[in-house]
């Protein structure tokens, strides 16, 4: 199973004042708990941070994120992609990119990168609960994207949509995706 980082203080500030920034768009969303259904994403300009390491330890990164999107007044949605499989890469070797959806013209400074992440069909459920039992949930998605006749074709993401330090952590909400298509 995948690991989840532990959120540090300073992370959890900043993604309350992300999370105001995203409270408009929660109503497209699926409810919470593990309805997991099918949508197509919307065409996205992602502004992130690459990442070799294991994903337990990344809340760092996730810190460096809310800083630079305070700084710079951006208020889209704190979002992680996740490449490899921690149960088959090496912990030092699991690549994932950490970064906020900003707005379709807007360049990053160094060390940020840019890049549009393209609509995508993806199966999706909102999870609620702490960060560190959201992978626990993963095998159960990928067992109903299975059974359902398709097949996972790209890297699982998460959105962060609820959470902080005024918020307890069983309340938290986070939207996993994982991109589909119709198996063969």
């Amino acid at each position: 199973m995948l690991k989840i980082w532990k959120i540090d203080k300073f992370f959890l500030l900043v993604f309350i004042l992300l999370v105001i920034g995203c409270a408009k768009q929660e109503e497209k969303k699926a409810e919470p708990g593990l309805e997991i259904k099918i949508k197509t994403t919307e065409k996205i300009r992602f502004a992130y941070l690459k990442n070799l390491g294991p994903y337990w330890e990344m809340a760092p990164l996730f810190a460096q994120v809310g800083k630079y999107a305070m700084e710079k007044g951006i208020t889209g949605e704190l979002m992680g992609i996740y490449y490899d499989d921690p149960a088959v890469v090496p912990a030092g070797s699991l690549r994932s990119e950490i970064g906020i959806s900003v707005p379709e013209d807007y360049e990053p400074e160094p060390p940020f990168q840019a890049r549009e992440l393209l609509p995508q069909q993806v199966a999706f459920a909102v999870l609620k609960g702490p960060y560190d039992q959201i992978a626990e949930k993963y095998g159960e998605i990928m067992k109903w994207i299975e059974e359902n006749g398709y097949m996972v074709v790209g890297p699982p993401r998460e959105i962060y949509l609820k959470g902080g330090e005024e918020i307890p952590e069983s309340e938290y909400l986070t939207e996993v995706q994982f991109p589909i298509a119709k198996g063969y």
